[in-house]
């Protein structure tokens, strides 16, 4: 199982996932004041503004890629994990740049107060390890394939 690469860049994206439950995505300052937007929203001052609590969506994509690792054995189960594992991370990448329009249209904000994060980054990694682990399983699906000729 560990032995084959494609379970190395599924463990990365996990990682990468898990690291995004830390990081903040954003930073803003408001009226000198910094206001963090994480996976559990903006914490602003001890008071969530209204928004989806993206950390539901982050674990489902733990949860996936924890399952596409334990499914090593079936190949396409494999495959079809990691591409649903695709439409999870560009959900939560359109939901945060959701909030972070909603958010600027509550409150004035210059462009040039706001500092992202390493947690933006991370699911855009996750996003493209899982690109890699699927071709790396679609190689090893044509190898079979190549062997079964053979015989």
């Amino acid at each position: 199982m560990l032995q084959r690469i494609q379970t190395i860049y599924l463990i990365i994206a996990g990682l990468c996932m898990s690291f995004t439950l830390y990081f903040s995505f954003a930073t803003y300052t408001v009226n000198g004041k910094k206001i963090p937007f994480n996976s559990q929203g903006f914490t602003p001052f001890g008071e969530n503004l209204e928004s989806f609590p993206l950390y539901i969506i982050v674990l489902i994509s733990s949860i996936l890629i924890a399952f596409s690792i334990m499914s090593f054995k079936n190949r396409k189960r494999q495959t079809f994990l990691n591409t649903a594992n695709y439409l999870v991370i560009i959900a939560l990448l359109v939901l945060v740049f959701a909030s972070f329009n909603a958010f600027e249209k509550t409150v004035e904000v210059v462009k040039d107060d706001v500092s992202y994060g390493a947690g933006m980054f991370f699911p855009i990694t996750s996003l493209v390890m899982l690109f890699m682990a699927n071709r790396a399983v679609k190689k090893d699906e044509e190898l079979i394939k190549s062997m079964d000729r053979i015989r």
